[in-house]
Order: structure tokens, then C-alpha cells, then sequence
């Protein structure tokens, strides 16, 4: 990849419907559960573990912790539900946040000590089995968490904090860095054909969901939330993510063209939803009994 950086101007349009033209449903339907079928996926022996990419054939990938150190690892789990550890050589910390459907893994990771929030982190990809490394010319943290078919990967960069100086970016397929205007902004999934991002950003009033399409910039909120973070969307142009609702729970969410769903794994006190496949699959994370594990929620189809 080339380290040059462009800039592109965007125009905020202040809507609550998908940039696909959909309209959405509110009220009654922001409340109503998404079914389907909650399994838990952790990695055997771990203590901590979160799934936040799946592909078209189920394979997901994921981070975890163990008791042996207090680092996140990469993990990837097949289609037919094996695990393998998959850290760059040399990291000391690891996340895989995104599956191709080609097996292409993307992540980021941290190779010099202490590995925290403000520490150097790259992006990584695995491909045929080998690694690869990028980072942003320009920032410190380069935080790789989406790619699609056509190569174009998005995410954020950030300095000095993960937050004032945070913005999304998108790496085209020639390693061009575009970075966003929007401050405080994080790219986090990005449709097949490239033409949709979608994400979250922070301002004086709080954290929003956006939608970003053909240059123009849609904010938005779940009904009745107090935060609201846009995670991933599909083929379809459903968007999942996570909210917190005004007595403080987290909860995950999918966006279509009927409404709002609300994501809660069984007996959760927290749960968040970070990636959805094209046939509708989603994972994420959900805290019980203060544990965070990871999980797949195979849905039954939305009435």
C-alpha cells in the first residue's frame, strides 16, 4: 500500500432513513426483540471474548483473553466451528475484526509495549496465510475494522487519545488513505459496493450512529436511546450495532426497512452486536454474571 492521504468534503444531511430510501417505522417497533437463536461462541479456555466479523460461510472472527496475560488475541473460528489463534508474529496484542468471504482476515494489532489505548497500533491482514501490515502516514493508531469484496477497507486513526483526535478513514484498493472531516468520527462497516459506510461519532449532545453514502452524511439515533453506535450492514442495507437505552443497559440493534430490532442475549446485562452477514447471521458480545462472552444469533425471519 502507498501512505497518500486525500481528503473528501461531505455533505450533512440531517435524515432518520436509510440512504437506500427505506422508511422506517418508530415507536412500537424500536422495542420489539429480534428473534432467533442466541449460541454462545467462545474459544475454548478463555475469559474474555467478543466476535465482531462474519462472512457469507459463518466464519467468524474475534478477539479473546486468557488468564496467562492480560492482552486481547485474534481468533478465527471456521464454519464448522474450530477455533485457531491467528496474532501477527510479534504482537503482544491482537483484535480480528473483520472476515472476507474469501478468508481474508483484518485486524489490528500492537507489537511494542504497553499496548494500551494510546499506544502504536497497526492494521493487519491476513491473506493465503500470510501477514501484512499498514498503518496511516499520518496518525499513530490506525484501527483496521471492515472490509469488503472490491479490497476498500475502513476504520479510524487516532493520536493522542482514542477520542478527540479519532476520525474514520477508507483505504481504496491502491493503499490511499481518506481520511473523514468528521471529528471525533469511527468508520466501522462499509456495504459491498463500497458506496455505503457506516459508523458512529461523538459531539456535545453524545454518540450517534451515521450513515455515509454518496458523499452525504446521515446521523441518526435509536428511539428512546442515549447512545447510539452503527456497527455493520449487509448487502441488504440492515445495519446492526448497539444502543443504551435511557436506565443505562446496553443493548444490540438491527436496522431495516420495518424498524428498529432490539438484540439481547438471554439473561444478558449487556449485549452489542457487531457484524451481520448477508443471509441475516449476526455476532457480537454480551456480559452475564460479569463475564464477556461472544455470540452468534442465527434470526428467524421479521414479519
Amino acid at each position: 500500500m502507498n501512505n497518500s492521504r486525500s481528503f473528501t468534503p461531505i455533505r450533512l444531511v440531517f435524515l432518520a432513513l436509510l440512504a437506500a430510501g427505506m422508511s422506517l417505522a418508530t415507536g412500537a417497533a424500536a422495542q420489539q426483540p429480534l428473534a432467533g437463536t442466541y449460541t454462545n461462541i467462545d474459544p475454548p479456555g478463555v475469559t474474555n471474548a467478543a466476535a465482531w466479523g462474519i462472512n457469507n460461510d459463518g466464519v467468524i472472527a474475534g478477539r479473546y483473553k486468557t488468564p496467562a496475560d492480560g492482552f486481547f488475541h485474534a481468533f478465527l473460528r471456521d464454519e464448522n466451528g474450530s477455533y485457531s489463534a491467528i496474532d501477527p508474529p510479534g504482537a503482544i496484542a491482537a483484535e480480528a475484526k473483520g472476515v472476507s468471504d474469501s478468508g481474508n482476515v483484518l485486524g489490528y494489532f500492537c507489537d511494542t509495549a504497553p499496548c494500551g489505548p494510546v499506544s502504536t497500533y497497526q492494521g493487519f491482514l491476513l491473506r493465503e496465510g500470510l501477514f501484512s501490515s499498514f498503518g496511516s502516514p499520518d496518525h499513530i493508531n490506525t484501527w483496521a475494522m471492515r472490509m469488503n469484496g472490491r479490497g476498500q477497507i475502513v476504520g479510524c486513526v487516532h493520536d493522542a487519545n482514542t477520542t478527540d483526535s479519532m476520525h474514520g478513514f477508507v483505504v481504496d484498493r491502491d493503499g490511499t488513505f481518506t481520511d473523514s472531516p468528521v471529528p471525533m468520527s469511527m468508520h466501522n462497516g462499509i456495504s459491498p459496493d463500497g458506496r455505503t459506510i457506516v459508523g458512529l461519532y461523538t459531539d456535545t449532545s453524545g454518540t450517534h450512529g451515521y450513515i455515509l453514502s454518496q458523499d452525504n452524511f446521515m446521523p441518526f439515533d435509536v428511539p428512546g436511546s442515549n447512545l447510539t453506535q452503527a456497527e455493520d450492514l449487509n448487502a441488504r442495507g440492515e445495519i446492526v450495532g448497539l444502543y443504551r437505552d435511557t436506565a443505562g443497559k446496553f443493548h444490540g440493534f438491527l436496522r431495516n426497512g420495518v424498524g428498529y430490532f432490539s438484540i439481547d442475549y438471554p439473561n444478558a446485562t449487556d449485549t452489542r452486536a457487531f457484524a451481520i452477514s448477508d443471509n441475516g447471521q449476526i455476532v457480537g458480545q454480551y456480559v452475564a454474571g460479569g463475564v464477556t462472552h461472544a455470540f452468534l444469533l442465527t434470526r428467524h425471519e421479521i414479519e
